[in-house]
């Protein structure tokens, strides 16, 4: 019997992972698992162009991105601490009223806190009066003749334990009066007048002497009192113009010109497709807040850790914090 080759059945097609067949070898489409996982493929490409791109304007990790055109670094400028205090809420009320927020201001009823109503003030025969006309300070004193003379206070400097108060000059110098104010409570000796060199007799001619160099703010106090400040000394006619950013001790003061990272901050919010990321750095900082302003001030306390653990998510580093700081803040 002649036996009869056997028929060769016809293949299907190949089966792709993403696309699963009923039992009779029909294609039912994509399932859930594939498009999950062409989701997440999707995803993983898109960040890494954007890390990629990050990388390569500036490097991940070195925090602000300057932009540059050609080759050049563009310089960073200040923006000043009430842009600042645009993100940093928790800090710049701490700033506020502060010894460094308050280190210089212009003289007005509310910043000047010695005695300007005709009080007097006697040292070694010189006898220095303080009063007020047309809304302005003055001061009659010895001035760099060693002649009595009337001159108006253009700023206070300084506010704790003493207020000293700045001349300004026609040459663009600010000195700095000796004779200050000490603004302790009376019952600890404060609320008067007194002379920085209470036991020397300091004549218009001495190096100590007000109107001299060792009371010159544009030269010795400057840049330590106001942020960002320029001398702008002109050797040749033996002036100054000398200028700040700003007139106390600001943010940038001690971190630097801010521009740069004001850019860096502002594209965190629109670089992330799904929205802003919340830095965790951030809630730390407040958290700490919280714990140092309890005792004086727990309204404000539980204020900011209610703002933190709204906008904080579960799965965030700083929510086990959050939980352990619960009982005591709400």
């Amino acid at each position: 019997m002649a036996s009869s080759r056997p028929s060769k059945k016809a293949e299907s097609p190949k089966k792709s992972a993403l696309q699963p067949t009923t039992a009779d070898g029909r294609a039912t489409g994509y399932s859930k698992r594939g498009l999950l996982i062409a989701t997440v493929i999707a995803v993983a490409l898109v960040l890494a162009g954007v890390l990629s791109f990050e990388f390569l304007m500036g490097g991940l990790g070195k925090g602000p991105l300057t932009r540059t055109s050609g080759s050049v670094v563009a310089a960073a400028t200040f923006v000043g601490s009430e842009t600042c205090a645009g993100c940093h809420r928790t800090e710049a009320q701490l700033w506020r009223g502060s010894q460094h927020n308050l280190a210089m201001q212009h003289a007005t009823d509310k910043s000047v806190l010695g005695n300007f109503n005709d009080a007097s003030f006697a040292n070694y025969g010189v006898l220095s009066r303080f009063f007020r006309k047309d809304g302005k300070f003055l001061i009659e004193t010895d001035g760099p003749d060693g002649k009595l003379a009337t001159f108006q206070v253009k700023y206070t400097f300084g506010l704790d334990p003493l207020q000293q108060y700045l001349v300004e000059f026609p040459d663009g110098r600010l000195q700095a009066l000796s004779i200050a104010w000490d603004s302790r409570p009376k019952d600890v000796g404060g609320q008067r007048w007194f002379h920085l060199y209470p036991d020397e007799e300091i004549k218009h001619d001495d190096i100590l002497h007000w109107t001299k160099l060792n009371q010159n703010w544009n030269f010795m106090c400057a840049e330590c009192h106001s942020t960002g400040v320029r001398k702008n000394y002109d050797a040749a006619a033996d002036r100054f113009a000398t200028t700040f950013a700003e007139i106390s001790v600001g943010c940038e003061g001690c971190h630097g010109q801010g521009s740069s990272h004001v850019d860096w901050a502002q594209g965190q919010r629109s670089w992330w497709p799904f929205g802003k990321i919340e830095d965790p750095r951030k809630a730390w900082i407040e958290l700490d807040y919280c714990v140092a302003v309890a005792r004086e001030d727990p309204s404000e306390a539980k204020r900011t850790f209610a703002s933190v653990k709204n906008r904080t998510a579960q799965t965030s580093p700083v929510w086990p914090r959050i939980k352990q700081l619960e009982k005591t803040y709400e």
